[in-house]
């Protein structure tokens, strides 16, 4: 073999370490970079911000809203014929989304947080910064594509309450989207009046126990895995108004 062939080896050899060398550093770099992100993912089940009015659930209710997501898209793409995309939105409640990411979505399965802490675009181009005061204020790409829609309002308030409302009514692919609301009691007549929705026997727990207002899990599908429908609640509710009625009459 000639000096020049000799020279020609060597550079392919250096060069093919110096490839395998660069390939490594990378993949090395990826794995750093989805480990702090699975790391920040993971502090924010611990990290609640009050001034915004945030309570995470306990790890239980997580868990059960999120396999309650799972199940009703399931029901979704079957009636479809097990055909096309299901999507699914949380608007306001990160803790239910992280629990719906964390055990895995089915192929078949696109979720989205949309939430007013940007310390959850950890989830990268699956977060949409929202504020319920600009409800309209959703990118266009997901106008009236969302087969699911979960949401939890930071506030017991009607005010509240209906800027959630327009922004379902601009998501929703259809007009009997399937919807699940976490709130107040004290909701339930904005919840019916604004979103047909009905109060179910789900117990919603938060893990922080200083959240003194009792909660209500709300949905306008079949609520029989749910417990099904709390008529008690609903008559206790129709008694109140009446006599509020009554006494304003």
């Amino acid at each position: 073999m000639s000096g020049v062939e000799d020279d020609d080896v060597c550079l392919r050899a250096d060069s093919l370490a110096a490839l395998r060398a660069f390939l490594a550093e990378r993949e090395a770099a990826t794995a750093a970079a989805a480990r702090e992100a699975e790391d920040g993912r993971a502090r924010l089940a611990t990290t609640e911000d009050w001034e915004l009015s945030q309570f995470w659930y306990d790890e239980t209710t997580s868990t059960r809203l999120a396999k309650e997501l799972l199940r009703v898209a399931e029901d979704v793409w079957q009636a479809r014929g097990r055909e096309g995309r299901v999507n699914i939105a949380c608007l306001s409640c990160p803790s239910m989304y992280k629990a719906l990411r964390s055990g895995g979505l089915p192929e078949y399965v696109s979720a989205w947080v949309f939430e007013y802490d940007t310390r959850f675009a950890v989830f990268g181009a699956d977060f949409v910064h929202y504020d319920y005061k600009a409800p309209l204020n959703v990118p266009a790409t997901l106008h009236h594509v969302m087969d699911v829609i979960a949401l939890d309002p930071p506030f017991l308030n009607a005010d509240c309450l209906a800027g959630f409302t327009d922004t379902v009514h601009l998501l929703q692919r259809n007009d009997t989207p399937k919807l699940l609301l976490c709130s107040g009691a004290v909701m339930l007549p904005h919840a019916r009046r604004l979103l047909g929705l009905r109060p179910t026997r789900e117990a919603i727990g938060h893990a922080d126990k200083r959240l003194q207002n009792p909660f209500a899990l709300y949905v306008n599908y079949d609520a029989s895995p749910l417990g099904g429908i709390d008529e008690e609640a609903e008559a206790a509710e129709a008694a109140a108004a009446a006599s509020s009625a009554g006494c304003t009459a």
